[in-house]
């Protein structure tokens, strides 16, 4: 599917470039009223979104930076632009300037999306910050304690053991529902994404004993290994290998242990066929 991607993206923009009047732009300052309708959209667009996130009680910081990433005018507003012409709605010039506009703000997309946390952070601290996203102080003094990366079967069974054998563990998931449960079953817990350098700091990683990364996506989980590793180059670390042929690239990134989950499915299998046929 890739290629096709690929080429349906360059027929779009070729189409879409085709339209667009340079010579237009430039003669009678229209590249003014083009500039001044892109900031229009961009804060426009970025201050609906904003207030729709925070009506659905999103915190701020996260509801300025979704505004941010969806900013740009959509792809079928060319579609919409041209029947208007068609059906004489529009006038050259104004078609002209839609075009302009919605080209400039799908070239600007990569720069707002790369920049929105950043952005973001900054106009939320102008309007007096976001308690809801800032990190406690409640792991601070955690110390000698097990970090569980990811709650998912995996995780709960590895949590369920050490908590049985009188550990401390700090579980980290990108699920409310897994970070809840977590809790309830006794351990302490981060919601939030591992692969972010903050969120393993805050986690304690420094003055951790052992890390169990238990991701299945072996990219995700080299990441945060290598992140790991840059706090505390001695901690141990676990990691799961979902396919055999990601295990020697974990290993690689600095884990210690790499459980192959096909090799213990393979084991596992073979075991209990001898006992099946009586070997």
């Amino acid at each position: 599917m890739a290629p096709l991607r690929y080429i349906f993206l360059t027929l779009f923009f070729a189409c879409t470039g085709m339209l667009a009047d340079l010579s237009w732009l430039i003669e009678s300052y229209h590249w003014l009223w083009t500039i001044g309708v892109v900031v229009g959209i961009v804060i426009g667009k970025s201050t609906i979104v904003w207030l729709l996130a925070m009506a659905l009680k999103q915190p701020r910081r996260v509801s300025i930076a979704a505004g941010l990433c969806l900013a740009q005018i959509g792809e079928f507003s060319f579609v919409i632009g041209a029947e208007a012409m068609n059906s004489d709605l529009l006038s050259d010039n104004l078609f002209q300037l839609l075009i302009s506009s919605s080209l400039i703000t799908l070239l600007l997309s990569p720069f707002l999306i790369t920049k929105s946390r950043p952005i973001a952070k900054t106009v939320d601290t102008f309007l007096g910050g976001d308690v809801s996203l800032e990190l406690s102080d409640e792991f601070n003094t955690i110390q000698n304690h097990v970090v569980i990366i990811g709650y998912g079967v995996s995780g709960r069974k590895v949590v369920a053991e050490l908590i049985e054998s009188g550990q401390q563990v700090l579980v980290i998931d990108m699920g409310p529902v897994g970070v809840n449960q977590a809790k309830i079953d006794g351990a302490l817990s981060i919601l939030g994404n591992a692969q972010r350098r903050e969120i393993l700091e805050h986690a304690g990683i420094r003055s951790a004993k052992l890390l169990v990364c238990t991701l299945p996506d072996h990219r995700a989980a080299s990441q945060i290994i290598q992140q790991a590793r840059t706090f505390a180059p001695s901690i141990q670390i676990i990691a799961r290998a979902r396919y055999s042929i990601h295990a020697k690239h974990l290993e690689d990134s600095g884990a210690d242990i790499v459980v192959d989950e096909e090799k213990c499915v393979g084991d596992s299998i073979s075991k209990e066929t001898l006992q099946k046929i009586g070997l």
